[in-house]
């Protein structure tokens, strides 16, 4: 079914209908947050500031810095300082609190101590809960007393800051002041006794670094003695020297490979282009360059001659018996060039192999000296560090520094008792509208006309406010006539059955003020006929319909009395009316008879689900009006009749609400 659309009359309804509830509710709850705010035990808290200077405790591979102290500055991470924080709640120092401050004697964490807190003792009562089932096991008195303390200490870091703010929560001011202090000291101790060295690391680190001393002794000793028998001190200038007579060595056999022997009868060639081309080549041997300069001036001499004198001629024969010689001279000088270079290359590479494995052995001492040297000195900062850190931690020195002792608290942080009021007043209200609208929503009484077209799935006819005496309202009765009247204007209704789900809804009052607007209709006389007997007092005494129609016959007058317009008819002696009997011609006939005599014939039959008389004359009546008590009946159980009467055949005009309340003052009503 889907949900009815909210209206804010719907809202004010359940507020002013639940107003006393609502009421009282607040008021329950403001006097309960009061009560609490008396008897709730007060809690004072004393606030302490420790600033972490950057000093020895935090040795990191960064550049030091020096103040005017001489004490090497580090600086710091958020990690130093959570880890400062969790030194303060460490279990050692919290003990020391506990045994300096003689909290296990005054019974804190003992288990309702009159300073303690309700959720403490929350606390307390679900951990004895639990060792009481087995769940876990009773702790000792100095184990609870440091969870509570624990629980009582807030430590915190200030941001963008090494400041930490400690807070300290006791029943009385004196007493978290005092408390406080205890575990300021506490914790320097406990910083003191971390980064304090013990005599013994002491001891084992000066033989370790006496270790390295001898080390690093023995590798300079090993690097002095391979110096002097080795005479490394000109060695790199050497190796310079002999690589560059390495690179000219080379540079001229290579010059002189290409440069190659000449062939004899290469300079008798008439064309000597090659021969030319190959004395022309540059090479780094004076001896052979001026060999060649003389060959190619022989040859050119030559040459000339030829052309002047022809090939035969003395001077020519002459010149050629000098090329022969001075062809002889140069390869035997470039023969003896490349002999003596490709010795001096290959002595020059055996100096350099032994010079590089006398470079390589010096620089393999020196690397091991320097790794000597660099241990030694990295255990002796170590054990520097290890004697200053004992002599100021003997002495109470630590970067430490308490900027705000611990204070003196005036007024308790809780209860906050403004805090709570507002607090409570705002959870009574909206405690007090939710209960009211979870109450109204259980609730499944029909209250408004949309109620009955939502639920019900019928046109609501009427609405019935509860009125002096019980009578119902005229204007009302009327309205619903006429609506009635507008439901069957293609075809008039005569008979018309007024009836309820259960007794108590006020049907007979319906029934009797819709029959009297019918009867000052001039159409036609009216007639009102009450099946149930607490509706027409004025009806024959002893006689009625249930008897008319079982008697089979008599007079209808005799049955039937007027009151001013109106004629009216009972029951008769007869409590009910057998099934059988609605079914007969005989009742047929009756209220054919009826139809005949009375324009309007209105019933006022028993509840539906109380007797059969409703569902057997809803098969021969008109039209049914179905009477519901606001705010009484569930819908569920008026749903169900209509089901009846709608499987009976009968025809269900709408519904009419009674013994509505005016719920909502006038002055508000009537602007919504």
């Amino acid at each position: 079914m889907d949900t009815r659309q909210i209206f804010l009359r719907d809202i004010l309804t359940v507020l002013f209908k639940r107003k006393a509830l609502i009421l009282l509710f607040i008021v329950v709850v403001v006097v309960g947050v009061y009560i609490c705010n008396m008897i709730w035990p007060q809690t004072y808290e004393s606030i302490a500031k420790v600033q972490l200077l950057r000093g020895r405790e935090t040795l990191q591979p960064t550049t030091p810095l020096t103040d005017s102290a001489t004490t090497p500055l580090i600086s710091m991470t958020e990690e130093d300082v959570n880890t400062e924080i969790q030194m303060i709640y460490s279990d050692d120092v919290l003990r020391e609190v506990v045994k300096e401050a003689k909290l296990v004697e005054e019974g804190f964490g003992g288990g309702g101590g009159a300073g303690r807190a309700v959720a403490s003792g929350v606390r307390d009562a679900v951990n004895g809960l639990q060792v009481a089932v087995g769940l876990q096991k009773q702790p000792e008195a100095t184990e609870a007393a440091v969870e509570t303390l624990r629980a009582a200490i807030a430590v915190s870091a200030i941001k963008d800051s090494y400041t930490m703010d400690i807070r300290c929560r006791m029943g009385s001011p004196d007493r978290a002041k005092d408390v406080l202090e205890i575990l300021l000291a506490k914790y320097q101790e406990k910083h003191n006794e971390v980064f304090s060295t013990s005599d013994a690391a002491t001891e084992a680190l000066e033989i370790k670094l006496l270790d390295f001393r001898n080390d690093w002794s023995a590798a300079q000793d090993a690097l002095k003695t391979f110096r002097e028998s080795k005479n490394v001190y000109g060695l790199e200038d050497e190796r310079k020297i002999l690589v560059e007579e390495y690179t000219k060595a080379k540079k001229l056999a290579t010059q002189l490979s290409e440069i190659g022997t000449v062939p004899p009868d290469a300079v008798n060639k008439p064309n000597d282009s090659e021969i030319m081309a190959q004395l022309s080549r540059e090479t780094e041997s004076s001896v052979i360059t001026e060999l060649r300069l003389r060959l190619l001036e022989l040859i050119l001499r030559r040459n000339e001659q030829v052309t002047s004198k022809g090939p035969n001629h003395p001077d020519v024969i002459s010149i050629n018996s000098q090329i022969e010689q001075a062809v002889k001279r140069l390869n035997d000088a470039i023969g003896n060039a490349t002999s003596s270079s490709q010795k001096q290359i290959a002595e020059l590479e055996t100096r350099l192999k032994e010079l590089n494995a006398v470079i390589d052995e010096h620089d393999a001492l020196q690397e091991q000296a320097k790794i000597q040297q660099d241990a030694y000195t990295f255990f002796a900062q170590r054990v520097q560090e290890a004697k200053v850190n004992t002599q100021l931690s003997d002495v109470g020195v630590n970067n430490i520094v308490v900027v705000s002792k611990p204070s003196l608290a005036t007024n308790p942080i809780r209860p906050r008792k403004a805090f709570n009021m507002l607090l409570g007043l705002i959870a009574a209200v909206v405690g007090a509208i939710g209960l009211a609208f979870f109450l109204d929503y259980l609730d499944h009484g029909l209250k408004t006309p949309e109620d009955l077209e939502h639920y019900l799935g019928v046109p609501p006819v009427g609405s019935f406010f509860a009125g002096s005496g019980g009578k119902s309202d005229t204007g009302e009765a009327q309205r619903v006539g006429a609506i009635i009247d507008a439901l069957s204007a293609d075809q008039p209704l005569q008979i018309i059955e007024v009836t309820s789900s259960v007794p108590g809804e006020n049907a007979g009052s319906v029934a009797r003020a819709l029959a009297d607007v019918f009867a000052d209709d001039p159409a036609g006389p009216t007639l009102f006929v009450d099946l149930v007997g607490d509706s027409a007092k004025d009806a024959p005494n002893g006689r009625g319909l249930f008897d008319l129609a079982l008697n089979g016959g008599g007079n209808l007058e005799e049955y039937v009395s007027k009151t001013g317009t109106l004629y009216v008819m009972g029951k008769g002696a007869q409590k009910d009316c057998p099934t059988y009997m609605w079914k007969s011609e005989r009742m047929k006939n009756l209220l054919n008879e009826l139809r005949a005599r009375f324009t309007r014939v209105v019933f006022h039959v028993s509840p539906v689900l109380s007797s059969g008389d409703a569902v057997n004359l809803a098969r021969l009546a008109d039209g049914i009006v179905v009477a519901v008590q606001a705010d009484g009946t569930r819908r569920e159980v008026v749903m169900r009749a209509i089901e009846l009467l709608a499987e009976s055949k009968g025809r269900v005009l709408g519904a009419v609400l009674t013994n509505r309340k005016h719920i909502i003052p006038s002055a508000i009503y009537k602007r919504i």
